[in-house]
């Protein structure tokens, strides 16, 4: 996505438009934008030194909307990005959370309960994982966790 234009008149307009999105009126729809604006001023906004270009803010803004949208998973979504969701819907692709994954648990019973969603284990139980952290474009304030199995 490469940017989002949000447009609120006043307390009583209730119209939002965003590049794939139109809110008119519905229920709760208000609180749905304020929750995202405020999100991304939490966590990408207050982070940085505000360019005084708007060319440059563009480019960090919409590398903020790269991020939140395609790596940061979403409680209300069940774990999943906003993409993941995206794709699953119009190309039916499964969510990263429900494929087959690692156990780092040696003793760990394939039949006991998992959290949700339910996947099945990738390989033999006890796997050794590092966890590699990288930062989106370097931006230190947009972190990009990755599992990978140990050598």
């Amino acid at each position: 996505m490469t940017g989002i234009g949000i447009k609120a008149l006043d307390g009583q307009d209730s119209t939002y438009h965003t590049r794939d999105l139109l809110i008119y009126g519905k229920y709760r729809s208000i609180a749905v934008v304020k929750r995202f604006i405020r999100s991304m001023k939490n966590e990408c906004c207050r982070w940085i030194v505000v360019p005084m270009r708007v060319a440059k803010l563009r480019v960090e803004v919409s590398l903020c909307f790269v991020w939140y949208n395609h790596h940061r998973p979403h409680q209300g979504l069940g774990g999943r990005t906003p993409d993941e969701v995206y794709f699953e819907v119009y190309f039916r692709r499964e969510p990263a959370n429900e494929e087959r994954r690692y156990e780092p648990r040696r003793n760990w019973r394939r039949d006991s309960a998992c959290a949700e969603p339910w996947a099945k284990v990738k390989g033999r139980r006890g796997v050794r994982l590092d966890p590699r952290v990288s930062y989106l474009k370097g931006r230190r304030h947009l972190p990009v966790v990755a599992l990978q199995r140990a050598a």
